[in-house]
């Protein structure tokens, strides 16, 4: 009797991967896909193959797609050396599709080891007001290290916001209000940043 694995993409799109066992067909995988989007770059660290690799018999993939072949490289780094079945239009595809797997691989890890050295707030509308308050809230509670936070133009922020009569009832207090500073311009905001990091 046949047993399928669903060891991917069960509950989601991306990362589709079955593992077939049969008596006539030994063990197979159908499809080794890598996960997209969302904490891909986690999992890919993170998650091991639920099946023994060593005693694999093939891999089939059904169709050219990095959800559902883009964690090969991965499988053969980890001992897989069957044979990997697949269309000729698939097999050509493989080499353009697994050098790009790895150049998302590596540009979402680089994304995610990028920490911003300021933040520079523009004039804007609610998403704007969230994120400015969210670091300030984080710098504040020191959940986050201290950087510049620089908001660009005065006239339009302390319209937005009525700083002094938050220092005045004492909502924050001066140490507090002097997380950010106010810029006029872009080589102002620049000149800021670097004074920040040199003083």
């Amino acid at each position: 009797m046949a047993k399928v694995t669903f060891l991917g993409a069960a509950q989601e799109v991306t990362g589709l991967c079955h593992l077939l066992e049969s008596e006539a067909t030994g063990r197979i995988i159908l499809d080794c896909g890598m996960h997209q989007g969302g904490d891909a770059i986690k999992r890919i660290h993170k998650d091991n193959f639920d099946f023994d690799i060593q005693n694999l018999d093939a891999v089939i993939l059904s169709h050219a797609h990095l959800d559902l072949s883009g964690l090969l490289l991965k499988l053969v780094s980890k001992g897989f050396s069957g044979p990997i079945f697949c269309t000729s239009a698939t097999a050509d595809l493989l080499r353009i599709m697994l050098n790009d797997a790895a150049g998302i691989y590596e540009r979402d890890l680089a994304r995610e080891n990028l920490w911003a050295v300021a933040l520079v707030v523009f004039p804007g509308g609610y998403s704007t007001l969230d994120e400015l308050f969210e670091t300030l809230t984080l710098i504040q509670t020191k959940k986050m290290k201290a950087l510049p936070v620089l908001l660009l133009g005065r006239d339009y922020w302390e319209r937005i916001i009525d700083f002094e009569a938050l220092l005045e009832k004492g909502a924050i207090d001066r140490s507090e209000y002097e997380i950010f500073q106010f810029v006029e311009t872009p080589q102002e905001a620049w000149q800021t940043i670097r004074d920040f990091y040199t003083d």
